[in-house]
């Protein structure tokens, strides 16, 4: 028995599951959660490597109006 994490609450629910057990919200199944993961690992590696370009970025305004 395999597992999909529900977006919505992050619990993890069966396969045979149609709605989380935790939310009740639809679960998402085949492509579209393959799809929904694979967009969320973009976002996480976006996020990573602006994220610090934005914290020195703003580190460096504030040294200059200082």
């Amino acid at each position: 028995m395999a597992f999909v994490k529900c977006f919505i609450c992050g619990r993890m629910n069966s396969t045979d599951n149609v709605t989380c057990e935790g939310c009740g919200s639809d679960l998402l199944k085949g492509k579209e959660y393959e799809g929904k993961i694979y967009e969320l690992k973009d976002y996480e590696e976006y996020h990573k490597k602006y994220g610090l370009l934005r914290i020195i970025l703003g580190i460096l305004i504030l040294l200059l109006f200082y």
